[in-house]
């Protein structure tokens, strides 16, 4: 995924590029020709893969779960390879992999010297996804340079990178913990670290469709959901998800706790729509996350209508709810 190659780049966005032009830092509508100079930014239009396609939410983030499976396999593969330590992921009933498409070819956005981001030397980057299950081909959004600053500093939630030597390339975050409603579950700070020959840890990676978190942490996810829920559980597997909810006849009426990434300075509070799939032509509401062992990942769900800014220069990472198709 982070690899020197194009085809596996950290933070690959999982999306095809419609429109992409260069403009001042002051003017989003600018000519693509305007010449290019000091507080030049570059802004890309974004467009999910499976956007404008008559698909139910569970059947997108199926197709999304069915691409990314070379994805984790690759991953797997890079991480197995700077040392002994193992890293496996469950493979669904459908995974997903997203690649940011370029006429110039598969385009990245990690360290590594043939992504976007080494190449045009941009110290600092941010993208807006849209929601997933969004049909009415909104479009997401792609900024680079000038463009991905801050236009304001309320509401954001900014935290660290960490460094991994032994895969640069990969955005690392601190997760310090976790919380549902008013508990904070009882993981063990650790669980999140890196070790020291390269394992584990968090990457934030657009190009994952769902969370994939240490199995520990994932089972007192599913304890306290089941807890807190109070819906009958679904087993029928057939959301392809390892917790699942069978919904109310008014699902308006549905009642779900609030969910936290305690990140290094940073709490970030995930919108229901986040970490819960719910579809009311199936009549379930399911956890968009799975257990891993070996390393964990933030995935494009729960950063859906999120700005998510790289300030590769400060080393940090900022969030900011945002409703991504108005940008």
């Amino acid at each position: 995924m982070a690899s020197t190659t194009s085809l596996s780049v950290s933070l690959a966005i999982f999306l095809v590029v419609i429109f992409a032009s260069r403009s001042h830092a002051t003017s989003r509508h600018l000519s693509s020709k305007e010449s290019v100079g000091v507080g030049v930014g570059i802004r890309v239009t974004l467009k999910h893969v499976d956007s404008g396609k008559n698909m139910t939410k569970f059947e997108r983030i199926q197709h999304g779960m069915k691409r990314a499976h070379h994805r984790l396999q690759k991953l797997r593969a890079m991480v197995l390879a700077s040392g002994d330590s193992e890293l496996t992921a469950p493979i669904h009933a459908g995974s997903g992999e997203f690649l940011l498409q370029l006429s110039i070819g598969l385009v990245g956005l990690g360290r590594g010297p043939l992504s976007l981001v080494s190449q045009l030397k941009e110290s600092k980057f941010s993208y807006c996804l849209t929601s997933i299950d969004d049909n009415d081909n909104k479009t997401s959004t792609l900024f680079m340079g000038p463009l991905a600053n801050l236009k304001k500093t309320d509401g954001f939630k900014t935290t660290p990178l960490v460094q991994n030597p032994s895969q640069p390339t990969f955005y690392y975050l601190s997760l310090e913990g976790i919380s549902i409603g008013d508990t904070r579950l009882p993981i063990e700070k650790s669980t999140f670290a890196l070790q020291d020959d390269g394992s584990g840890g968090l990457i934030i990676d657009s190009g994952t469709t769902i969370t994939y978190l240490e199995e520990s942490a994932f089972r007192e996810i599913q304890k306290e959901l089941t807890s807190q829920v109070d819906l009958p559980l679904d087993y029928s597997g057939a959301a392809g998800l390892d917790l699942c909810f069978t919904l109310p006849s008014d699902s308006t009426k549905l009642k779900l706790p609030k969910f936290v990434f305690h990140f290094e300075k940073a709490d970030l509070e995930l919108p229901r729509d986040n970490y819960m799939i719910v579809d009311s032509s199936s009549g379930l509401a399911c956890l968009a996350m799975s257990s891993s062992n070996g390393m964990s990942i933030l995935g494009n769900v729960q950063q859906q209508n999120m700005l998510v800014v790289h300030d590769l220069k400060k080393g940090t990472m900022s969030f900011l709810h945002t409703k991504c198709d108005d940008l």
